[in-house]
This record gives structure tokens, sequence and C-alpha cells, in this order.
């Protein structure tokens, strides 16, 4: 008995111990240095949760005021550059350099769908982190998409069970198992309440980091498409060709995708949001985006938002193909160049 109660009084002191270290300690670059750490949350997708106590954290420790909050997919992400070269990265240093006091958060993350954008602003609300002021990237598919949410069902049904419930009607989202249910509420219980489990990805990314830095294991270069030999050949691939269908989109109210549009634009009454379409490398290309239902299909994207009375930026043929990294995702003077060209369209806002 007096071994059982010394193990149980040790667990208890190695807990709180471990806790107070993650609270107080544990650097929370780890978490979040000017975006997601994808490496840890795409095994984890309730690590976002800490990328959002960071953020607040951040708010809270250095009074900021004025913010922005980026969300989006991987362009937004900034796949491929690394979190300095982003585009809210960038965003961050011209203010710095234009002696503004406002600043830039990234909450972005490759494969995400609206329905995944709308579940990041409920977070948001939820951790009581302003959502005033947002700026929404997408790619042309994603607005046509079959799948509401890539990684954020569990969130969904948390957080707006409404619509949760009618995706699962609609058959857009499938319901999981009782039984797979209970391990992700109980998985996300210990994420959310103990530090230990919350942040063992970030530890051991950390170590992998440090392990390959040791190692000198150099990260692949970033590269102009063009220089990519096989890059044409793999986006006429079956797999690939979907991403720029010339195929009608349906963007009337019964979408799947345009259903959570519409809630984000509820979201966002009365506040400031502005959608982003990512640009695409036209030149790479060419022989899908120069048909007439691609081409139709960018324009009833356009009226979509302009009948919702929404801002919308759309980037197609704005940015220089030297700046391509492949199809969609740009090289750091690209990102650099959405940017600046952001900050001189909203400069008076801020």
């Amino acid at each position: 008995m007096k071994i059982l109660r010394k193990s149980i009084v040790f667990l208890i002191i190695f807990l709180i111990s471990t806790e107070i270290i993650f609270t107080y300690a544990f650097p929370a670059r780890y978490v979040y240095n000017q975006r997601i750490n994808y490496e840890v949350f795409k095994d984890n997708v309730y690590s976002i949760e800490l990328a959002v106590k960071s953020i607040k954290q951040t708010i809270s420790r250095e009074n900021i005021k004025n913010y922005y909050i980026f969300i989006g997919d991987s362009v937004g992400y900034g796949t491929p550059c690394p979190p300095d070269k982003t585009i809210s990265s960038y965003l961050n240093t011209i203010s710095k350099n234009e002696g503004k006091d406002v600043k830039f958060f990234n909450l972005a993350l490759p494969s995400t769908m609206f329905g995944d954008y709308y579940t990041v602003l409920l977070l948001l609300k939820k951790y009581d982190v302003s959502i005033d002021n947002v700026i929404l990237n997408f790619s042309y598919w994603e607005i046509n998409a079959k799948t509401p949410t890539y990684w954020f069902n569990h969130y969904l049904k948390e957080l707006d069970n409404n619509s949760y419930n009618k995706m699962v009607e609609l058959g857009a989202i499938k319901e999981d198992s009782l039984w797979k249910n209970i391990k992700a509420e109980i998985y996300h219980f210990a994420n959310r309440n103990i530090g230990i489990i919350g942040n063992s990805g970030f530890v051991t990314n950390k170590i992998k980091s440090i392990t390959n830095s040791l190692l000198k294991e150099s990260k692949p270069a970033l590269s102009v498409w063009s220089s990519k030999a096989d890059l044409k050949n793999a986006m006429t691939k079956p797999e690939n060709r979907w991403y720029f269908s010339d195929k009608k989109f349906n963007l009337t109210e019964n979408g799947i995708q345009i259903y959570f549009i519409n809630k984000i634009i509820e979201l966002q009454k009365d506040k400031n949001i502005i959608f982003i379409l990512n640009a695409t490398n036209n030149q790479l290309l060419e022989n899908e985006t120069a048909k007439q239902g691609y081409k139709d299909n960018i324009a009833a994207i356009e009226k979509l938002f302009n009948d919702k009375n929404a801002k919308f930026l759309n980037y197609n043929n704005k940015v220089d193909y030297k700046l391509f990294s492949d199809h969609v995702h740009l090289l750091p003077d690209g990102y650099a160049f959405i940017a600046q060209d952001l900050w001189n369209k909203f400069d008076k806002e801020i």
C-alpha cells in the first residue's frame, strides 16, 4: 500500500510540475511560430487550440489592440516556404517598417475547406480572440469540393452541432461510430487539459529539428516551377485534373461550400473580412485554364461574392509566373508581392 501511495503522490507531483512547466516555461514559439506547426498539427488536429491560446497570450502580453487573423489553405500557410516567408509574415514586416501598430496572425492550413474556415472562426470566438478583422484565402477547386471540412469535423460538431447535423443529413459528413466519438472526446480532453499530452508533439518535433540540425540534414531548396521537369506531366494525371475542372460549379445556395460561405458572412456581419482567390499558374496549366468552362467558373465565383456584398480579391493573372513554385503555391517573392499588394489596398483601413 505504501508503494501505491508513493506512486500516486509521485504521479500527482509529476503532473502538476509538468503542467507548470508547459504553462509558464514552455516556449510559445514551439507551438506557434508565425504560423501553425503543421508537422505537429497533421498528426494531432487538437494542437490548433494550443496555437489559438498562444496567439491569445501574445495579444494579451503585448497589449495588441489592432490585429488581423489570416485563415486559409496551403497558400495562406505559405507552402513551400519557411514561416518568415509567408504573406502574413511579410505583412508584419511591412507594418513594422511603416510604423503601424498592427499585427497579422496566421491560422491557415493546407487542405482546408470552407467548413474548416468557419470552424476556425468559431474556435477563435470561443477563446475570445477577436475576429473583427479577417483575411480568408482560398483556391479555385475548394469552392466546389464535396467535402465541407477536411480537418475539423470534431470541432464543427462541438461548436455548431446544427451545421454538423445538416452535413450528416446531406451525406457530406459520415458520422463516426459511438466508440470512435468517445475516443475522440477523451483524446481531445487530454490534449486540452493535460500539458504533457497536448505539448508532446511539439517537444518531439523540436528534438527532431535539433537532431536534423546536428546531422546537418539540408532542407529541399526552393525552385521555380519551370525547373521541375515532371510537374507539367503530373498536373495532367486524373488525381490532379479535378483541381482545375472546367465543369460547371455548383454555386447555388444548396451547395455545401456555399452553405459555409453564408455562415461565415453571417458570422462576420458588421465585421471586416476579405476573401482572396489564389492566383493560378496559367502558364503551367494553359490547356486547362484556357477552357471556357474554367473561365465561366472564375466569373461565377466573382459574381457570387459581389452578389453577397463581400469584399473579394481575385489574384488570377496578377502574379508573375516566375514567382510560382508549382500550379498554385508561390516562391518567397510571390508571397511578398501578394503581401505588398494587400497592404496597398487596405492601408487606409489600418
